[in-house]
């Protein structure tokens, strides 16, 4: 993956954490593609209809209207089986932290932390 063109997936019910963390990885990567997804269904709508440009990664929210919690990671991880998964959530349980990294998440990143933490995730 070309980091400096990376397509990210962007999953969550909010606009603002969206539009925020689009953002921040414009300020590191320049060229880098973005996709939207505020709902598990359209995330996965997405992945399923990336072949013309696949998507690299996908930032994932736990919390949304269609499914919660590690069952959202494991829906779109069994769609997304090569692209790296990181949760962008409003938790700071550690043992959802390890049980998303079973399940093959890539980080775990609570909405809480700052931006620096973010962007080294």
């Amino acid at each position: 993956m070309d980091h400096q063109s990376a397509h990210y997936l962007l999953v969550d019910d909010h606009s603002l954490i969206r539009e925020g963390m689009m953002h921040a990885i414009r300020s590191l990567q320049p060229l880098a593609r973005f996709s939207q997804a505020n709902t598990c269904r359209s995330a996965l709508s997405h992945l399923a209809n990336s072949a013309a440009d696949p998507i690299d990664a996908v930032l994932l929210d736990l919390g949304l209207p269609d499914s919660s919690g590690v069952d959202t990671l494991k829906h779109v991880r069994q769609m997304a089986t090569t692209q790296r998964i990181g949760i962008i959530t409003g938790s700071t349980d550690a043992q959802l932290a390890l049980e998303c990294i079973h399940h093959g998440a890539s980080c775990f990143i609570p909405k809480l932390g700052e931006l620096d933490g973010f962007m080294t995730a």
